[in-house]
Order: C-alpha cells, then sequence, then structure tokens
C-alpha cells in the first residue's frame, strides 16, 4: 500500500468541550431526577417537585440530544492524508487529476440587526472534483492554509522531500 506523504488531524475542540459538558448536564439531570422522585410529598409540595422534575427532565433531554449531535460530529470528521495522486477526506478520495478548483472562501451568516454585516465567519477549503463532488474542511477543524499548500505543491510535481 502506499504511504501518505502528510496526514492532517482535526482539531474539534470545540466539539469536545459540547460534548464532555453536556454529557455532565445528563449526569446531573439523571442524578436530581432519582432524587425528586425517590422523595415522598403530598399537596402543593408534591406539584412543585412535579414541575420541577419536569424542568429537569427537559434539561436532560436537550443535553441528551448535544451530546448525542457531538459526538456524531466528532466521530465523523476523520483525518486528511495527502497522497503523492490524491487527498482522502472523510467525504471520500480525489485524485489530484480529477480536481477542477480548490479555493478557500469565507463563509458566514447574516446579522439578523444589520444585513449588510456578517457574524460567525469561518473560513472554508472547497476542493471541487469534475464529477461534481465536493470536499468541505473547515478552518475550526483542521489547518486549511497548510492543506491547500501541500495539496497544490503534490499535485503540481513540486513535493519536497521531508
Amino acid at each position: 500500500m502506499e504511504e501518505a506523504l502528510h496526514t492532517f488531524l482535526p482539531t474539534n475542540t470545540s466539539d469536545n468541550f459540547s460534548f464532555w459538558g453536556s454529557l455532565i448536564v445528563v449526569l446531573l439531570s439523571g442524578v436530581a431526577l432519582y432524587f425528586l422522585f425517590k422523595r415522598k410529598s403530598t399537596g402543593d409540595a408534591y406539584r412543585r417537585q412535579m414541575m420541577v422534575a419536569m424542568l429537569v427532565f427537559f434539561a436532560l433531554i436537550i443535553a441528551a440530544t448535544t451530546a448525542f449531535f457531538s459526538f456524531w460530529s466528532i466521530k465523523k470528521i476523520s483525518p486528511v492524508t495527502l497522497y503523492e495522486d490524491r487527498i482522502e477526506t472523510s467525504y471520500g478520495a480525489a485524485q489530484y487529476d480529477e480536481i477542477l478548483r480548490a479555493y478557500i472562501e469565507m463563509n458566514g451568516k447574516r446579522s439578523l440587526v444589520s444585513p449588510g454585516t456578517t457574524i460567525n465567519n469561518v473560513r472554508m477549503l472547497f476542493i471541487e472534483e469534475t464529477d461534481g463532488r465536493m470536499h468541505v474542511l473547515s478552518e475550526e477543524n483542521y489547518d486549511i492554509d497548510q492543506i491547500l499548500n501541500k495539496m497544490r505543491s503534490l499535485a503540481t510535481g513540486e513535493a519536497e522531500n521531508e
């Protein structure tokens, strides 16, 4: 098998923080629910206890879905590997001679308050193949400048020996 020339590991620290933070909230909510249902009460105290239990349950559900999707995002993002003739991302492999364009573009959302400005700007590396497939890599997860420079040098045959 061919040896990888460069491997870029993802740096998804925000997803890790979201996963572990929401997992802690799930565990604390579960313990709180256990003690809320274990305690016996009557009358108004019972109604208040059930209302608090309902709110804690909603927090548990929201935190559990956050943990699930953060974990899914962490597992979906895989290392980017550069070979002599191709690049492999989580979207599959792309031969250098089948890449139509590779460029970095700023991606952001329009502000609701001031529509002329954008917020949450993130630079994205787009690798477009001749068959229309796109590989999109975010600077939040990868060093996209390094990936683009190494990929261009390998595609043009100017690879340096390391």
